[in-house]
């Protein structure tokens, strides 16, 4: 141990005079050397006899106390380490019981100046068992468990107060405790620790036992009502965070399951009186041993009670819904509020590898950069599934009209494919200037001319001068990743999948539109896990929802299926009246005929969502259009029966997305998106109508 560092040992405490006089003992008996360590207790609010038997005591180290008026445990901490004088500080809860080598170890765990310890605290519960008491210790032991794995990646949930060491100089630099906060203070600190570039440490040879009454569950409710009100003033310190929280879990919650935010916002006396009924229920629940019940109770209970700690922040649940809902849309700078321990460090090694210079996209939604880190982890530690050694050629198809400027980047990132045998089909659709067939001369790519408007129709084409088995397509305005086609047909190794789709995320959300599409209505992703949508076990209900199998700007089929399945249906998608549909009626043709489609989340694409408002409800309304012109189409061809198709219409899209979520709304999705969808389908018989009759002209 280096004899030129000290340790000073704060501990706050507050009326628990035996507590923290069997700690001091114990500190006393660790025969730390006693010209390297000085402890101060802070006695906050204390009206017991804690402060006349501290000035009593006598220990072989240097010892001292002072009195703060009750503001806290972080208020108690921070004055304990402004009167420091050791060059390292350890902070400890006064029912924490160290083990013999504790200081040492943290001291040799503390070599850089950013360098932050925690250590094991084994639970040893005060009180009598029961189920509140075991399933708490379960957590608490998984959750330490987890720190000993070398490959944990720490996040500030992880930062305890009960046990924390690190230098005194990286504490006032970071600005220590913050002495408002009464709950969640450890978190909110461990949250600037690690902006801070904290490197957490957890120090395995040493522990402590952590000597708290668990059992008591109406303690255990009244910290959850806490953690809610102290939550929204974490977030409203760190608004970029606010996923990280529990609020995240409320905020979800949408119709009869957020009956806990009712009662907590509009009668919580009778959600009090309810809650304490539903307690001496869990009493018997325990003796007639009713465990899943008595689980499921205690969860209400949580939700509860943390609403109604939400409750104390805002007056209606309104007001609460409308905060959530502005907080995706405050984003600061990118590289000033994505902390060290987020999965931002991963997904950029990730990233390194696919774009060069700045101009790459930015990784704003946390499901985007968990999937990228969790995909750079399994490359880097070799756990992934090899690709085939034979590749299979493929035909890329763009169809474009008139937007040369997007197709410029779409084209640069298809040739910068690392893939052996391709080819790049691009498709011109009624074009009104010869400006895409002079940038695609100057490239290697095929340039044909489809002067029928219509998006299928470029298509088809695309199709029919397609060489090689398989067909891929993506729009003028996507990116796709440098692994698109490996990825792609690796999920064609099975020879009864007839189509593949993959993952697209946004290029960018720069503008309110862009995250308004993304955040409040979904975007175009379909979640980051494999789904492989086999038409043969597939109800009929299950076939008609083709828009969560995929999107356009991402899939390719096996050639072989078009001329069994038939192409792109003219009359369907963007140039037509009917304004789009074409891509979810071909999935929905696939499956509907028996064969499968695979979703494979690493086929990734990226997308620049529409950036004006105006542009956006543009979209929206067309997508109401085009779904009720889908299911038209599914009508007529009888693809599954027609009483499914109106059950579905009825039941499933028009009550259980449009009306239910317009009606109960939860903030989750936007209603002035759903509002021009519902504008959209009111426009659709007649638009059904005009394409087929604008397609059958067009025939002629």
């Amino acid at each position: 141990m280096d004899e030129s560092r000290s340790l000073s040992v704060i501990i706050p405490t507050h009326n628990r005079s035996e507590s923290i006089l069997h700690l001091l003992s114990k500190i006393d008996s660790i025969g730390f050397p006693s010209g390297q360590l000085e402890c101060i207790v802070v006695c906050d609010g204390c009206t017991d006899d804690t402060v006349n038997r501290l000035q009593q005591l006598q220990v072989s180290f240097a010892f001292q106390y002072l009195e703060t008026p009750g503001r806290g445990a972080s208020f108690a901490r921070d004055a304990g380490a402004r009167r420091a004088s050791g060059t390292c500080l350890l902070f400890l809860d006064d029912d924490i019981d160290p083990d013999p080598g504790l200081f040492q170890e943290f001291l040799e765990q503390l070599k850089g100046p950013n360098d932050v310890g925690i250590c094991a605290l084994l639970l040893e519960e005060e009180g009598t068992y029961n189920w509140n008491r075991l399933f708490l210790g379960y957590w608490w032991e998984t959750h330490f468990r987890q720190l000993q794995d070398p490959l944990h990646v720490f996040q500030c949930e992880d930062v305890t107060s009960g046990a924390l060491c690190m230098h005194r100089s990286f504490y006032e630099y970071t600005g220590g405790f913050d002495i408002r906060f009464r709950c969640r203070e450890d978190y909110e600190f461990g949250y600037r620790l690690l902006k801070a570039g904290a490197r957490l440490k957890f120090c395995s040879g040493a522990s402590a036992i952590h000597r708290d009454q668990v059992s008591d569950q109406r303690r255990l409710h009244l910290r959850k009502k806490q953690e809610g009100f102290w939550d929204v003033e974490l977030v409203r310190k760190h608004p970029e965070s606010w996923q990280r929280w529990s609020l995240r879990s409320i905020q979800a919650a949408s119709g009869y399951h957020q009956w806990f935010l009712w009662l907590a916002f509009g009668a919580p006396d009778t959600g009090d009186r309810l809650m304490l009924r539903l307690l001496s229920l869990q009493h018997r629940m325990e003796k007639w041993n009713w465990r899943s019940a008595w689980h499921r109770v205690e969860g209400w209970q949580h939700r509860y009670h943390y609403a109604r700690g939400l409750s104390a922040q805002f007056r209606t649940i309104r007001a609460f819904r409308n905060w959530i809902r502005e907080l995706p849309t405050v984003i600061p700078d990118q590289e000033a509020t994505v902390p060290s321990f987020d999965y931002q460090f991963f997904a950029d090694r990730w990233m390194e590898n696919r774009f060069s210079g700045s101009y790459k996209p930015k990784l704003l939604p946390e499901g985007v950069k968990r999937f990228f880190a969790h995909h750079y982890w399994k490359h880097f530690t070799g756990n992934h599934n090899s690709l085939p050694d034979k590749s299979i050629p493929v035909s890329i198809v763009v169809c474009t009209r008139n937007r040369t400027e997007w197709l410029e980047g779409c084209l640069d990132a298809l040739e910068e494919l690392d893939y052996p045998e391709k080819e790049i089909i691009v498709v011109d659709n009624a074009p009104a200037d010869e400006q895409t067939w002079e940038l695609c001369m100057n490239r290697n790519v095929r340039y044909l001319r489809e002067n029928r408007p219509g998006l299928d129709r470029a298509r088809n084409m695309g199709i029919s001068a397609a060489r090689f088995p398989i067909v891929a397509f993506t729009d003028d305005d996507a990116r796709v990743d440098k692994d698109w086609l490996k990825q792609l047909v690796q999920a064609f190794q099975a020879p009864d999948v007839m189509a593949v789709t993959g993952l697209v995320v946004p290029w960018e959300l720069e503008t309110k539109a862009q995250r308004l599409f993304e955040f409040s209505y979904g975007g175009m992703g379909h979640g980051y896990k494999r789904v492989v949508f086999d038409g043969k076990k597939m109800s009929g209900r299950q076939k008609l929802w083709a828009s969560g199998m995929g999107v356009g700007a991402n899939m390719a089929f096996r050639k072989e299926w078009f001329l069994q399945g038939g192409l792109f249906d003219p009359a369907l998608d963007v140039g037509t009246p009917s304004g789009g549909g074409g891509d979810i009626e071909m999935f929905h043709r696939i499956v509907a005929k028996g064969f499968t489609l695979v979703y494979e989340p690493t086929m990734l694409v990226w997308h620049i969502h529409r950036r004006s408002t105006e542009g956006l409800y543009r979209q929206i309304f067309f997508n109401g259009r085009s779904f009720f012109c889908y299911l038209a189409t599914a009508y007529l061809n009888k693809s599954v029966s027609r009483n499914q198709i109106v059950a579905f219409f009825l039941r499933d899209w028009m009550f259980g997305w449009l009306l239910k979520n317009l009606i109960f709304h939860d903030g989750k999705i936007s209603r002035r998106l759903l509002l021009q969808e519902i504008r959209g389908l009111s426009t659709a018989p007649l638009a059904f109508y005009k394409s087929r009759q604008f397609a059958r002209l067009q025939e002629w």
